[in-house]
């Protein structure tokens, strides 16, 4: 058993948050509306300290839903049942992703960890998907809102 994550993403217009489409792609390339989708637990741990395995510092510990979020329609989107947590394009994007730290690639052992980039860490996909973000308008108007199960 292991642990997913369940995420949408959001734009500003008018003043109101509106929720995207399938505009993102999974890892069998089908259309989504969930920017991040697959079980990448680099990703979980670097986003919200969710199946740490690796020295990655994680950006934040999970701060809930945005203040402003409308989760007033259970049914309408899951969002698991932990860690619930948020970040806006504009804050993914001032990341240094060249920082390095050590990745642990097999089991506990210390002759087996490497050093690399956070950018090698998350992954082709993850700035796949920066991009689609970035065609969603100014990004502090751009949020992606997500939770683990």
């Amino acid at each position: 058993m292991g642990t997913d994550i369940y995420s949408l993403a959001e734009y500003k217009e008018n003043g109101q948050w509106k929720r995207v489409g399938e505009i993102f792609f999974d890892r069998w390339y089908e259309k989504t509306s969930s920017p991040f989708n697959a079980r990448n637990y680099a990703l979980f741990s670097w986003l919200a300290a969710v199946r740490i395995w690796c020295d990655v510092k994680p950006l934040s510990q999970p701060r809930g839903f945005p203040p402003d979020f409308d989760n007033s329609k259970p049914d309408d989107v899951f969002l698991g049942s932990y860690s619930y947590s948020y970040f806006y394009l504009s804050e993914l994007l001032a990341v240094d992703y060249n920082v390095t730290f050590l990745d642990e690639l097999v089991g506990v052992d210390i002759s087996k960890f490497e050093t690399i980039t956070l950018k090698q860490h998350l992954g082709r996909n993850y700035f796949e998907t920066l991009e689609v973000l970035k065609t969603l308008g100014k990004p502090e108007n751009v949020r992606v809102i997500f939770g683990f199960e």
